[in-house]
């Protein structure tokens, strides 16, 4: 966590929550533990004006987006039929398609794994 002094009041960039200077001397530790979890800064004001702004050390983890729509998107034949509808032939077309685009993928996620 870190804090940071502010000068002069800016309107530039997203809202930020703001609470009074006693609230936050009250909800101290909770607020951190917020802070920390959400990656949302919080502004802390005496009488209306900022003081300090208590933002997050790192940024906030990014969540995986695998399984991410999962239940959200159906696969249709042209003729609207779900999957389990198809005969053998498009079952294999369709497995030898997604094979074909999960090689494609390797090099890329080797690629971005050597970057870290």
């Amino acid at each position: 966590m870190v804090m940071t002094m502010v000068t002069k009041r800016s309107d530039k960039g997203p809202p930020v929550r703001q609470i009074k200077a006693s609230e936050f001397k009250a909800k101290c530790l909770k607020l951190i533990d917020e802070v920390a979890e959400s990656g949302e800064p919080i502004a802390v004001t005496k009488r209306g004006t900022i003081v300090v702004r208590v933002v997050p050390g790192r940024p906030a983890p990014l969540r995986s987006l695998r399984g991410s729509m999962k239940g959200k998107i159906r696969i249709l034949t042209p003729d609207g039929e779900l999957p389990s509808a198809w005969d053998e032939e498009t079952l294999r077309r369709w497995e030898e398609k997604l094979d074909r685009m999960a090689r494609e993928l390797k090099p890329l996620r080797k690629t971005k794994a050597g970057r870290r």
